[in-house]
């Protein structure tokens, strides 16, 4: 066959096909035919017949009036078919969609009221942090796929619609184009032609788009008071009911050693007391769960009710007996004293106190005493604390005989208040802070008594004050001042700047003496008028947890957003009532062929009029500006420059603990939420882009190539979902569409992935500094020691064990540590949470050894009242100390079956000899008979070892739930300076403990962490008790060190400037992290975009393959009026055909045949004279002999017979 053979030939002048024969089956799609030749300017001015869901209506303009006898013929015999409506333009749809944004917004609008109502949505748990991150980006990103398909649908039947609502705008319509601008372009362009449907679905998936940005910052973390009510808690002790004997003095002493404690090192207060109140402490079973216990428990609160009083001075004398020898102080033996005071009808007759100093030299004392008033009658009633300052000097004095020397006072002035004691047991609410463990105080919610107030009977408030000043006058150091009480003393110590002139101030004895006496009045309540209770009561819980809450300013915008898109929606559901039923979806080749084949004038129009000289496309090609190689390349040089920053900043995260410091108390925290979120926006829009053109142009890239029906021309990517689209590209073997598809899909869930990438959190930050020495310690021999100070020590190592009191600061356990400060070096300072360093510390090192039952040979003199004697082993021959006995000094008798100890040190002469220092014996009794004993006998020296200590700050007080670690290689002998005894006066004594008489070991089973008194006849306990000898000894010389070894930096310059390197730590500094994990997973998302968009650049060829945008009507009326689909040929489509299949051009000739898109010749019949005459007067057409040829080139679909297909004829390029 030659050529010309090969070449098809196109009858320009085959006529209509009788529309009478087709059958009639509805009036959905009227078509209006013309017989006239159309030109290629014709064609812009075709009636709006390709699209009506109604039979053409008549046109009063004069184009239409001049064709309305053909229209009439031709609707002789409609031509009917089934109709086809997008669904995605239903009204349902819309109203679907329009449901699930008042869905959103109510589901933001609970979450809101939630997190008010709860303080938070819940709490925050690092399992499911990604499902908070992720789940509202995801719900947005699946709903703006969704909502993608009637955005789609809308531009791409926007023509139509024109069409079918205004004849006018045929030129319009046919060259109408939303579908492939920028959305930007797409909305300005639907609004300029009123086009509410496309305006507003473009609108509309903008908002969405704007909400996925939006919502990755809906959902934040923030520290909140959470409060619980109605959990059940257990009492562990209660007031006693009835008060049958009050405690001896001795049992009452501890309260004011912790009200010492408390006011002058800083303390805190024991569980179960405040400065004013003992309660009952309770607990809950769960406590882990709480920050704060709450609960209105019993209570016990006593007070001093003062007024000032007046003073009246009758006379104050003093005589004494002159036996030739000075009298500094004197304790008066015949005095006369006329001083009263006076309030409300009470008036109590005062002796103060008198010393003998020379005349005219004042004396200042302050006394708290009990006195009565003159003539009244109930004892209790007329009984008052006088409180009260004096000045007073001797005026004169003379003999009184020749025995006997008056002193004659005067008061110089004097400041005093009368005040009644009293007590009640209110209920009180409490809230005890477990925050740093459970040695914590509590704290008084409120003061008020719940109920009335009640007293414990057998307990009046003057036993109480008997009490006070009964112990008080026993305790040393308390009553080592004759010109201050015991309680003024004590008093005085908890506010160290008062002067003895502030002393008579009236304000000064207010807030100083009652608040004294509430204050020990509770710690004695909590010692001695308590006791084990298991009673149940109902509180509340308070916890500061990190919740999950809404960001207001997120949610707003989220709900005025989704109620504008749910307007939008149904205002759309009103307008796609206007949108036309076509004969099929115009969306594919097929499609498009199908409507145009079924309106026969648009089809006779784009056949005659369009020719490659009108169409002035011949010297060029199209392509969408996404996929030239210039934007290609930039938009993925963007992605892979992504790549870069995340991994860039992700190792500047790991590396600082964080990227920079934030401010959450400002909407700068919106900055890494919504920054991100518009980068992977952009990125997203560019993969869109690029799938959506990919799509576009895959049946026409394909044709290029050769294709057939099924993977060509009935193939329309655009509609699809992603998932159907990447099965489709897969069969039809459309790889490029496949990659493209991929990389959106993965586009859409970078919104989704970054809004877990950064988030705010308090992380450790670091930085070296170095702390210096303020002090040093002591360590010459024969030095003057503070017995005071040293007593104090004792004392407080005794609180610490037996009240569980916190440690004073620059001591912690066994250790007392150097004052330290923080040497700043730079101006540009932050003081952190805690300092790491490694400094060293004094420490109590005893040497120890012991020997047990066979080595000791001792007994018990049973006709002594159980006396213990104990015979020197062989073993200490050598020391100085021949007694055959050993003394046990203050060791009482023994009890059959009991079990006995005692502690004791050289200075005290221990029987055993100097050396040892110190010896301990215990042991326990089988019957009469001794059971079990050990000796242990230590010697003790002060070592200095470096201590790796964590000091919170600003105050460096150490957190217990970090203690100290000490370097054991690093213990060094300092000084073998011996101090007073630490246990024998220095530690209060507890008359109802298992050895009254020793304290340290009345201690050692009563104390924090000591042991039990079982222990003490076990054999296999000997290492625990040895342990915790050493443990306690260690606690108590720790706080005497601190006290007696300290010396000012002046005594030691060289040690007290040294300095040590620390590491400062800062947990309150808000920083900005980037997590890993989200990190990894966004970046290969990114390059697995930049790989795939890579591929598809290589799998489908872009370049050449059309003329023109294939996205509007004329265009494809242009590319499909010379086609072989539409032709008269062999194998092209009929109407018949496609009224028998009821689809799209699915006709049985075609579905085997292959099509090419691209440049073919046509032989035209052409006679220039009778043109016109065939325009006017078609019955009067030239014959065919009249007929001359010509022959022209045109880009068109033709399908290929078997010759082409071998040879491969009829490829050429666009360029050509």
């Amino acid at each position: 066959m030659s050529d010309d053979e090969r070449r098809v030939s196109f009858d320009a002048t085959v006529p209509v096909p009788n529309q009478a024969s087709v059958p009639e089956v509805s009036q959905n799609f009227a078509i209006a035919p013309k017989s006239v030749p159309a030109s290629g300017s014709d064609l812009l001015s075709l009636a709006p017949s390709v699209a009506s869901s109604h039979p053409q209506r008549t046109n009063t303009s004069s184009q239409v009036s001049q064709a309305k006898p053909d229209e009439e013929a031709l609707n002789e015999g409609h031509f009917q078919h089934k109709p086809w409506r997008s669904r995605s333009l239903q009204r349902r749809t819309l109203l679907a969609f329009a449901g699930i944004f008042i869905a959103l917004l109510a589901a933001i609008e609970a979450l809101i009221e939630v997190a008010h109502n709860n303080d938070g949505i819940a709490n925050a748990d690092e399992n499911a942090y990604y499902l908070w991150t992720y789940g509202p980006v995801a719900v947005l990103t699946v709903t703006l796929a969704f909502w993608s398909r009637i955005e789609y649908r809308s531009k791409q039947l926007a023509p139509y619609i024109l069409l079918h609502g205004d004849p006018a705008s045929t030129s319009q319509a046919i060259h109408l184009d939303y579908v492939s601008p920028i959305a930007p372009t797409t909305i300005y362009r639907a609004i300029r032609n009123r086009n509410v449907l496309v305006a507003l679905a473009s609108i509309s998936s903008l908002l969405v788009t704007l909400l996925i940005v939006v919502s990755t910052g809906l959902l934040g973390l923030v520290s909140v008071q959470l409060n619980q009510t109605g959990i059940s808690m257990a009492v562990s002790d209660s007031f006693m009911n009835k008060v049958s004997s009050l405690p001896s003095y001795p049992g009452v002493q501890m309260p004011f050693y912790v009200y010492d404690a408390i006011h002058n090192l800083t303390l805190r207060y024991p569980a179960g007391t405040t400065g004013s109140f003992a309660y009952q402490t309770f607990t809950s079973a769960d406590a882990s769960v709480a920050d704060t216990l709450s609960a209105d428990v019993d209570a016990f609160s006593a007070k001093l009710t003062c007024e000032p009083t007046t003073l009246h001075l009758g006379g104050l004398s003093l005589t004494v007996p002159t036996g030739g020898q000075p009298y500094n102080t004197y304790e008066p033996t015949d005095e006369v004293s006329n001083v009263t005071v006076s309030l409300d009808g009470c008036e109590a007759t005062l002796t103060p106190p008198l010393y003998i100093t020379e005349i005219g030299v004042k004396q200042i004392f302050g006394q708290f005493l009990k006195v009565a008033c003159t003539g009244a009658g109930n004892e209790e009633d007329s009984q008052r604390i006088l409180i009260y300052t004096m000045e007073l000097m001797i005026n004169s004095s003379a003999y009184a005989d020749q025995y006997h020397l008056t002193y004659d006072y005067t008061i110089t002035r004097s400041t005093q208040l009368l005040c009644r004691p009293s007590y009640n047991l209110p209920r009180l609410s409490v809230a005890a802070d477990r925050s740093s463990g459970t040695n914590t105080a509590a704290t008084v919610v409120d003061t008020s008594p719940v109920i009335s107030g009640r007293t414990i009977p057998g307990l009046s408030a003057w036993n109480l004050t008997d009490l006070i000043s009964d112990s008080l006058s026993s305790i040393s150091p308390y009553n080592a001042d004759n010109y201050w009480s015991p309680e003024f003393k004590l008093a005085r110590q908890s506010r160290i700047e008062l002067t003895d002139e502030d002393m008579f101030e009236i304000s000064t004895l207010q807030t100083l003496l009652p608040p004294f006496f509430a204050s020990v009045s509770a710690q004695i309540a909590k010692e001695a008028l308590m006791e084990p209770s298991q009673a149940v009561i109902v509180g509340s819980s308070t916890t500061t947890p990190t919740r999950l809450t809404v960001r207001s300013l997120s949610a707003r915008i989220m709900e005025a957003t989704l109620a504008i898109l749910a307007v939008a929606a149904v205002i759309m559901a009103m307008f796609c009532q206007r949108a036309p039923s076509v004969p099929c979806d115009p969306g594919s080749i097929a499609g498009s062929a199908t409507v145009l084949l079924l309106n026969e004038a648009l089809f006779e129009r784009s056949k005659k009029g369009i020719s490659p000289a009108n169409t002035g496309l011949i010297h060029q090609s199209w392509r969408p500006l996404v996929l030239k190689p210039t934007m290609r390349s930039l938009g993925l040089c963007t992605v892979a420059a992504v790549v870069v920053v995340l991994e860039s900043l992700l190792q500047v995260s790991q590396k600082h603990n964080g990227i920079t410091d934030v401010n959450l108390n400002q909407y700068i925290h919106y900055t890494w939420t919504y920054i991100p979120a518009l980068v992977m926006v952009a990125i997203k829009l560019f993969a869109l882009s690029l799938d959506f053109n990919t799509r576009l142009l895959a049946p026409f890239s394909r044709l290029r190539r050769g294709g057939t029906y099924k993977d060509a021309l009935n193939v329309n990517f655009l509609k699809q979902l992603a998932p159907a689209a990447i099965i489709s590209s897969v069969r039809t073997r459309e790889f490029a569409v496949t990659a493209t598809t991929l990389m959106a899909l993965v586009g859409g869930l970078l919104t989704i992935v970054v809004s877990g990438v950064y988030d705010v959190a308090q992380v450790p930050t670091q930085s070296p500094v170095q702390v210096q020495r303020q002090d040093s310690f002591r360590s010459v021999e024969n030095i003057d020691l503070d017995n005071t100070a040293n007593d104090k020590g004792g004392m407080l190592g005794a609180l610490i064990l037996d009240q569980n009191l916190s440690y004073p600061k620059w001591t912690y356990d066994e250790f007392t540590f150097p004052e330290l400060e923080i040497v700043r070096e730079t101006g540009d300072w932050e003081l952190g949470d805690f300092i790491d360093t490694i400094v060293p510390a004094l420490h109590a090192n005893l040497h120890c050894r012991y020997l047990t039952d066979s080595q000791i040979n001792a007994s018990v003199n049973w006709t002594d009242g159980g006396q213990l004697n104990i015979v020197k082993p062989p073993a200490l021959a050598d020391y100085v100390n021949t007694q055959s006995d050993i003394y046990l000094g203050g060791m009482g008798t023994v009890s059959p079956g009991g079990v006995f100890g005692i502690s004791d040190w050289a200075g005290d002469g221990n029987g055993i000899g100097d050396p040892p220092e110190y010896a301990y014996i215990w042991g326990g009794l089988s019957g009469r008979e001794i059971d079990h004993i050990v000796i242990l006998m230590c010697d003790e020296d002060i070592h200095t070892i470096d201590v790796s200590a964590r000091f919170s700050l600003p105050d460096f007080s150490i957190d217990a739930r970090v203690p100290p670690v000490p370097v054991e290689a690093s213990s060094k002998w300092f000084t073998n300076l011996f101090l007073t005894e630490p246990y024998s006066d220095q530690l209060p004594r507890d008359p109802s403990g298992p050895f009254p008489s020793d304290e340290f070991m009345t201690l050692l089973i009563e104390g924090s962490g000591g042991i039990e008194l079982s222990d003490l006849r076990d054999p296999s306990s000997i290492d625990r008790i040895v342990d915790t000898i050493k443990h306690f000894h260690g606690i108590l010389r720790a706080q005497q060190y601190s006290i007696i070894l300290r010396q000012a930096p002046a005594q030691n310059e060289t040690l007290a400037s040294r300095r040590y390197p620390s590491t400062m730590t800062s947990n309150s500094r808000s920083r900005l992290i980037q997590h890993a994990v989200s990190t990894r997973i966004l970046e290969g998302m990114l390059l697995a975009i930049l790989v795939l968009g890579t591929a598809a650049t290589f799998m489908m060829k872009v370049r050449g393959v059309l003329l023109e945008n294939p996205c509007t009507i004329a265009s494809m009326a242009r590319l499909l009026a010379e086609s072989s689909l539409l032709g008269r040929e062999s194998g092209s489509i009929s109407t018949t055909d496609f009224l028998g299949s009821g689809s799209p051009i699915k006709v049985p000739s075609l579905q085997e045949r292959v099509f090419r898109l691209d440049w073919f010749e046509r032989t035209q019949h052409y006679c220039a004279e009778d043109t016109t005459r065939a325009e006017s007067h078609p019955e009067q057409a030239p014959s065919l002999a009249e007929y001359s040829e010509k022959d022209t080139r045109v880009f068109t679909i033709r399908a290929l017979d078997h010759v082409e297909l071998r040879t491969g004829l009829g490829r050429q390029s666009l360029e050509e």
